[in-house]
């Protein structure tokens, strides 16, 4: 073939591809357009939406079921446990140590009263324990003078009795009428008191419908009993107390 027929195979060549290339851009189906740098960039025509994509207005994605359970939970209606403050009381002041029992005498009016005749007047007795030791057996002597009458003695005619404290019922007790200490050997008897013990005791004195009258007083002694007869005078004693008494006749 000639050059006539080369440049006609040649321009047909040409325009051949120019009408596919325009076909293919009508289509959507032909190669990507070049940018001015040479890199292939996505056709505009054939972008899809995405299907994650949030909705028309919204700028934020949907809350998450979690949370919105958590955000809409009511605060706890369980009371928060609280640790109560440490209790404070005042200190506890001890009590010195005493040599001896303090005994303690308690009468209506200060001064024990009976009537010849009438009926007994009642007073109390306290023994508190704030020596260094125990006492086995503790008991409460009672004594007297005898009444003077024309320069003699005088029996004073006066009942004692003590009120027992598991029955209730009144017994008589001893009233030791001398003119000496003999009360701590010859009272018997006694309950334990320790160390730190206190004990009220409760008796009653009458008068009979003869006898003396007049003011005097009774001694009350704490005695510790159960000692052998040997034992020394001064271990048979432990505090002591005097009782104020006036007797006087009716009328």
């Amino acid at each position: 073939m000639g050059r006539g027929t080369g440049r006609t195979g040649t321009a047909l060549v040409t325009t051949v591809a120019a009408t596919a290339l325009a076909a293919g851009l009508a289509t959507g189906c032909g190669p990507r357009a070049a940018t001015a740098g040479g890199a292939p960039t996505a056709s505009p025509s054939t972008a899809a939406p995405s299907a994650t994509a949030a909705p028309s207005g919204s700028s934020s994605a949907a809350p998450s079921p979690s949370v919105s359970a958590s955000a809409s939970r009511p605060p706890s209606a369980t009371p928060r446990r609280t640790t109560a403050a440490p209790r404070t009381s005042a200190p506890r002041i001890a009590r010195p140590v005493l040599p001896e029992v303090t005994v303690s005498v308690a009468t209506a009016g200060g001064v024990l009263r009976p009537v010849r005749g009438g009926a007994a007047r009642e007073f109390t007795v306290t023994l508190r324990n704030d020596t260094a030791r125990d006492f086995p057996r503790f008991a409460t002597g009672l004594t007297m003078e005898p009444y003077w009458v024309d320069e003699a003695p005088r029996d004073p005619a006066l009942v004692l009795q003590r009120r027992d404290p598991a029955t209730g019922a009144w017994r008589d007790h001893p009233l030791h009428v001398a003119t000496d200490a003999g009360v701590l050997y010859v009272t018997t008897g006694g309950t334990p008191l320790p160390r730190g013990g206190v004990r009220t005791e409760r008796y009653r004195l009458r008068a009979l419908a003869t006898g003396p009258a007049g003011r005097t007083t009774i001694g009350v002694y704490g005695v510790v009993t159960g000692l052998p007869q040997d034992a020394s005078f001064e271990s048979r004693g432990s505090g002591h107390a005097t009782l104020p008494l006036a007797v006087t006749r009716a009328g």
